[in-house]
């Protein structure tokens, strides 16, 4: 399930670090938008994640937002996530990143 969150975040990545806003989460990743243009499979770092940084591969693209899936989250990162979708409307119809 993802849940809505709408939060500042920067993606670094080969050509540089770029603003982004974060849409919505999951414990598998992410979506947001950003002005940077990336190509799917490009791995990425996005900051801050539930205060951490989290390596994480683009998925797909649409316009200007992007679907991000994490890789290899810590249990400590995964149990936060967790945490904080517990405070988060959830979307309905939507499946995982």
């Amino acid at each position: 399930m993802r849940y809505r969150l709408r939060e500042s975040i920067r993606i670094h990545s080969k050509g540089g670090r770029h603003a982004a806003v974060a849409h919505d989460i999951s414990i598998s990743g992410l979506s947001a938008s950003t002005s940077h243009s990336m190509r799917i499979d490009e791995e990425v770092c996005l900051v801050p994640v539930v205060g951490e940084q989290l390596e994480a591969i683009v998925r797909h693209k649409t316009e200007d937002v992007y679907g991000f899936e994490f890789l290899s989250v810590p249990p400590k990162v995964e149990e936060a996530i967790h945490a904080l979708c517990k405070g988060l409307f959830p979307l309905r119809g939507t499946d995982n990143i």
